[in-house]
């Protein structure tokens, strides 16, 4: 009968094996983990989204600037360009040609926030790590 006291245990350590976790790709220096092509998923504003196709708006990272690549031009977040980046991963600020915003790096997922979006005023971009 005391064997049943140990089920919820034995449940939560089976949960928590059976949980797939890549650290090395979690753990990646932001610099490193940013360089690449981004492809826009998902923009979203206070009261509305809009989801884009793999390729319609493309970001690709190197190690000091962004370039941005559209097939139109009413590019969200930022115009058609070559803009410059800054990351200071100890304050977690994150410019790009100055401006600052916000950034959340998991793996191949990251998402931009635009500066006034916790007061309703910007927006959140979602993005794709696709090379």
């Amino acid at each position: 009968m005391h064997y049943l006291k140990l089920l919820p245990l034995l449940f939560f350590t089976i949960l928590m094996t059976a949980c797939n976790s890549n650290d090395d790709e979690m753990n990646l220096p932001i610099s490193e983990g940013l360089q690449g092509t981004w492809a826009l998923k998902e923009a979203k504003y206070f009261m509305s989204s809009k989801e884009y196709e793999n390729g319609q708006f493309v970001y690709i990272f190197t190690p000091d600037k962004v370039i941005v690549n559209s097939t139109s031009d009413n590019t969200p977040l930022l115009p058609i360009g070559t803009y410059s980046y800054t990351y200071d991963k100890e304050s977690n600020n994150f410019t790009i040609d100055g401006i600052k915003y916000g950034l959340r790096l998991e793996g191949l997922k990251m998402i931009i926030v635009e500066p006034g979006a916790e007061r309703d005023a910007g927006g959140f971009f979602y993005f794709v790590k696709i090379k």
